[in-house]
């Protein structure tokens, strides 16, 4: 059997993922539709509550996203000991524009943010620089990464900014954009999470439309070996060829069940049907 054209894009997609995201610290699907709170899907307690006059609209990635009018709106989000990250951290957000000004995306200020700076992505982390312990405060310092894509207004762009432990890297609909060498761990610092803002240095407020936002860690960020192309496309034929057969045999009980019917007494079988 072949596999469908629509069906291999798919699996192709999934076979050039390099990196295994282990674990979502926070993730805001802002599918509320209604009210000042955001909430946060994970188990860690990273509710937000709406500043200013963001409006919740269905122009999203699904269900609802928040459009926030570049002057004031902002979410606050509530401290959790789950968001002071030290070794690794990925942000990650869905974003459409509506000017060509700068602003925050998500930012906690020490020791990372995402954020759109001169039309194009932008991401940086506060860290040591790997030759003192995280208590030596006096050697943190900021690094930070510029993308080359122009992000232009009304177009939806996933963007992502990942910190590894060695590089800053930030990604464009999940195809690296900008890279620069970074070690050393953030330090944990008491300041909160901010969506569409950022305490002072990041308080560019956003000007569009934010949806599903995540704060992820990553188990090592070590690239995965080169799977056996051939083989994992012979493997997953095998499994569309079992889905097809399990979908014929729920047909064939299907049927099984209406020819039963059929033959239960005229007035029985229409009660059975209705």
């Amino acid at each position: 059997m072949k596999i469908k054209p629509i069906l291999l894009m798919g699996l192709i997609l999934i076979l050039s993922s390099f990196y295994v995201l282990a674990d979502t610290i926070a993730y805001w699907k802002f599918d509320e539709g209604s009210g000042n709170n955001v909430f946060d899907e994970t188990t860690n307690g990273n509710h937000g509550m709406i500043y200013g006059e963001a409006i919740w609209t269905t122009d999203s990635i699904s269900g609802y996203a928040l459009e926030f009018d570049g002057v004031d709106d902002k979410i606050s989000i509530i401290k959790t000991s789950s968001v002071d990250l030290t070794d690794n951290v990925v942000l990650e957000a869905y974003v459409k524009r509506k000017s060509n000004t700068d602003g925050s995306i998500i930012a906690k200020n020490g020791p990372y943010y995402l954020a759109i700076r001169d039309n194009v992505i932008a991401g940086g982390v506060y860290a040591n620089d790997g030759n003192c312990p995280t208590s030596c405060i006096t050697s943190n310092t900021w690094t930070a990464v510029n993308g080359n894509t122009i992000l232009e207004q009304e177009v939806w762009y996933k963007l992502k900014m990942e910190y590894n432990g060695t590089s800053i890297n930030v990604y464009v609909n999940d195809i690296l954009d900008g890279s620069v060498p970074k070690i050393g761990q953030m330090p944990q610092v008491s300041q909160q999470i901010f969506i569409s803002w950022g305490e002072p240095g990041l308080n560019q407020f956003f000007n569009g439309i934010i949806d599903e936002v995540k704060i992820l860690t990553i188990n090592g960020i070590t690239p995965e070996p080169e799977p056996d192309i051939e083989e994992r496309l012979e493997e997953l034929e095998n499994r569309v060829d079992e889905l097809e057969e399990r979908i014929n045999e729920q047909e064939s009980l299907i049927q099984k069940i209406i020819d039963f019917i059929k033959k239960l007494p005229k007035g029985l079988s229409k009660k059975w049907v209705d």
